[in-house]
């Protein structure tokens, strides 16, 4: 796992960890790598492979529509039918599953400070955006979040993040030095996060159908 690691680098021992809690500049040196890798890692992989699922769903879902006059080609059917519903199962797994955007906003903010909340980081402001369609993918749910914590605490969040269950995307990312009531520099990580709600087939049809010109 990316923690191992990290600390195999970067533990409590080592020089390199002394460095930088000694350092305010390297800290916000680390946290803006950090930043930047994660949304490299996370954010641009998760966005090419939805776009590919969504390349697959669509040439699969022609492809059975033509086929379905033709009795004689039922096995090609049901095979394509097999992969369309596993590519459909493999995504679902990896959404927020919910009847509503209202609902889906609320596990959605269980599921953020479910990751936040144990490792001393607090939120200082928190805003909620409007559903948005996602062409083949479902429903976004965004919200806008602003917390205060250690350079450690927002380490230990961003990988939280990338290794979450469900996946959400940050948007964009900012964090500036701040200093706190007794002298200690505290780090403001402000972000615009957003995750899916999963939609059936059906559902994912019609919204094909509303977006297209």
């Amino acid at each position: 796992m990316l923690s191992e690691y990290l600390n195999k680098f970067f533990g409590p021992h080592t020089k390199l960890r002394q460095e930088f809690e000694n350092s305010i500049v390297t800290q916000w040196s680390l946290l803006g790598i950090l930043v930047i890798g994660f949304i490299m890692i996370v954010a641009t992989p998760y966005i090419s492979w939805r776009s590919e699922q969504a390349s697959q769903i669509h040439n699969i879902a022609a492809r059975e529509a033509r086929l379905i006059d033709l009795a004689d080609r039922r096995a090609e059917i049901e095979k394509n039918h097999q992969v369309l519903e596993t590519l459909y199962k493999e995504s679902q797994a990896m959404l927020v599953d919910a009847p509503s955007f209202n609902r889906a906003l609320s596990l959605s903010l269980e599921k953020i400070e479910a990751m936040y909340q144990p490792i001393g980081l607090r939120f200082t402001t928190r805003r909620f955006g409007e559903p948005s369609q996602i062409a083949w993918a479902g429903e976004k749910v965004p919200s806008r979040w602003q917390w205060v914590g250690s350079s450690q605490s927002i380490s230990d969040y961003i990988y939280k993040l990338a290794n979450s269950d469900t996946i959400i995307v940050p948007e964009s990312m900012d964090i500036k030095p701040k200093a706190s009531r007794n002298g200690d520099v505290q780090f403001e990580l402000s972000a615009t996060l957003w995750s899916v709600r999963s939609l059936s087939i059906e559902q994912l049809k019609q919204q094909e159908r509303a977006l297209a010109p």
